[in-house]
């Protein structure tokens, strides 16, 4: 039995079955307009012309054409690849769908660090919602990770694994209280004048933050842009692990 003559021809990523018809009819015009280059292409790979070394142009049609653009790719017949690009689109929209309902989650638990940081905005994380921009949304939730968890989620395979990887990053983060809500203690005090804490003073470009309290309640405090740090701030001039407060004792160093 011998072996079906195909072509090495990639189908795009997204293959649309309404674009392979369109390049099938455009195929079936240029070989009725004379051209020798569709000419060839169709004496090379339908059968019927392929065997009688013979090529008619009245004789072909546009199942022969459809034939013909199946075999460039790489399929036996039409209906293969018919069903490969159908299949593909139902798994595409499967993925999209996914993904949709992950950027939900993602959306949700943004929003409740939203509530904690001032540079998180609950009116952008709605704007990429509405637009489905997972990739920002996903930006915005890297943003509040550390070097070694967002390593290790870029070595996911998939953007859905991905996503999922990152929302638990997220819930772990929001179990351990990070990040600090600005101006805020991680535990209510009945004594607040007893606790050591730092104000801010100067904030000429962050008006919002002049006079929050920020208690050192801890035995060590880092303070920084990145957001791995107790008490954040996002400014240019703060480096990422600016300073660390520690106690000893009953003073601080």
């Amino acid at each position: 039995m011998s072996k079906i003559k195909t072509s090495a021809r990639a189908l795009p990523a997204k293959p649309n079955l309404e674009n392979l018809k369109k390049q099938a009819r455009s195929l079936l015009k240029a070989v009725q307009a004379g051209k020798a280059s569709a000419a060839s292409r169709a004496s090379q790979l339908h059968p019927r012309f392929a065997r009688s070394k013979r090529f008619d142009a009245e004789q072909f049609s546009l199942s022969g054409a459809k034939l013909v653009l199946a075999r460039e790719y790489g399929f036996e017949s039409w209906p293969k690849l018919r069903e490969h690009v159908t299949r593909s689109a139902s798994v595409h929209e499967a993925a999209v769908n996914a993904e949709s309902a992950l950027g939900q989650l993602l959306y949700s638990r943004l929003v409740l660090f939203a509530r904690r940081i001032d540079w998180l905005s609950t009116a952008e994380l709605r704007r990429l919602l509405q637009a489905a921009d997972i990739d920002g949304l996903s930006s915005l939730g890297l943003s509040l990770l550390d070097a070694n968890t967002k390593a290790e989620l870029g070595k996911e395979s998939t953007q859905s694994e991905k996503l999922r990887g990152l929302c638990d990053a997220l819930d772990a983060l929001a179990k351990e209280g990070r990040p600090v809500p600005l101006g805020e203690s991680e535990s209510a005090r009945e004594n607040l004048d007893d606790t050591a804490c730092l104000v801010v003073l100067h904030a000429s470009r962050h008006p919002h933050l002049l006079g929050r309290r920020y208690d050192l309640d801890a035995e060590s405090t880092r303070i920084g842009r990145g957001d791995s740090n107790r008490i954040v701030f996002h400014d240019h001039s703060v480096s990422r692990e600016h300073a660390r407060i520690e106690r000893r004792g009953s003073e601080f160093v």
